[in-house]
């Protein structure tokens, strides 16, 4: 049966009785130091620091003897998985490391447990004699120290050096081997791939150039909207301009024209400038009512005058239509720049 243990399973071994037993022994004697120390601090609170340090003293044993087990476990690259694959003689070798400081730990703890119990005894009833209570304990710990020296953890790691080394030399020849056949590979497909590349280049370059005559062409019809765009908006607002600038009988005709066109076939109200009300010629509102009449409606005008500069405002159920100049100019702009942006790029 024993047979059947690998060299990585008497390796964990070792390393599992380092921290183990050695662990169990610093619990032993913490909990008999502990039990002294309740005692003493029960009397006399004051010395709680003071046994605490001694009690602490047996600890030491489980932290050395987990410190040999995580440098086992680590260093042979046992911890996580992966790790070197030891032979069954290196693996008793490491267990017979680690055994040392799993008996020896477990034994010191024990006794320097009890020894920490009298020195505590020291401190309750002479506290000023604390250093030389110390000592007591802290002698059993040399034993324990020597067994950590023993283990002999350097020279083991040193044999499993030279195991992964051998190895890792193998694997460097087979990993050799390997990049030479990829690399024979992707010379083939560099070959390959280099000449698709040199038609896609070719392919690019055409379609490059085909969309780079397209991008002149499109600034160029860019450039003519916005000339264009000036021109109809310089032109608007001449004829803006002449409109404000006519006479009183022409600006009222003007204004006829313009109320014809957009009266609806509804009951409604039309409002006008104070400056225009001033103004409006005799027989203006039967000439309002007169185009309301024609598209099937009426309006009233209504002597409350609007903050406009010109024109008239509608209003039907509440809804404004707004006919002044300025209005109507922006929308006829908006349509004849349209008009040209269809006619460049549709």
């Amino acid at each position: 049966m024993l047979s059947a243990i690998t060299g990585n399973g008497w390796a964990l071994l070792g390393a599992a009785l380092a921290a183990t037993l050695a662990g169990c022994g610093s619990a032993w004697g913490v909990g008999l130091a502990g039990q002294a120390a309740s005692g003493v601090v029960t009397e006399d609170p004051s010395k709680f620091a003071k046994v605490l340090v001694i009690q602490l003293l047996p600890g030491t044993q489980g932290i050395y003897g987990l410190l040999v087990a995580f440098v086992t476990l680590s260093r042979f690259g046992l911890l996580g998985g992966g790790g070197t694959e030891l032979s069954v003689e290196t693996g008793l070798m490491v267990l017979a490391a680690c055994l040392p400081i799993a008996i020896v730990g477990l034994i010191s703890a024990y006794h320097q447990g009890k020894t920490a119990v009298a020195a505590i005894g020291v401190v309750a009833k002479k506290p000023d004699q604390f250093g030389k209570a110390m000592l007591f304990p802290a002698m059993v710990e040399t034993y324990k120290k020597e067994c950590l020296r023993m283990t002999g953890l350097e020279k083991i790691i040193n044999r499993i050096q030279e195991e992964a080394d051998a190895a890792a030399a193998g694997r460097l020849e087979a990993a050799k081997a390997e990049a030479d056949r990829i690399l024979a590979e992707a010379r083939t497909v560099c070959d390959s791939v280099d000449a698709e590349t040199t038609e896609k280049i070719t392919a690019m370059k055409a379609s490059y150039d085909s969309r780079v005559a397209s991008s002149a062409e499109q600034s160029r019809k860019l450039a003519l909207l916005r000339a264009k765009q000036e021109i109809i908006a310089e032109v608007l607002e001449e004829a803006l301009e002449r409109l404000r600038k006519e006479d009183t009988a022409g600006y009222f005709l003007n204004m006829e024209k313009i109320l014809k066109k957009y009266v609806l076939p509804e009951d409604g109200e039309i409002y006008f400038s104070a400056k225009d009300l001033e103004r409006m010629p005799d027989g203006f509102e039967k000439k309002i009512q007169a185009a309301a009449r024609e598209k099937g409606g009426s309006l009233v005008l209504q002597k409350e005058p609007k903050d406009i500069a010109d024109g008239f405002l509608l209003v039907y159920g509440g809804v404004e239509e707004n006919c002044t100049w300025e209005a109507l100019m922006d929308a006829k702009k908006d349509r004849l720049q349209d008009r040209v942006n269809e006619i460049l790029f549709m």
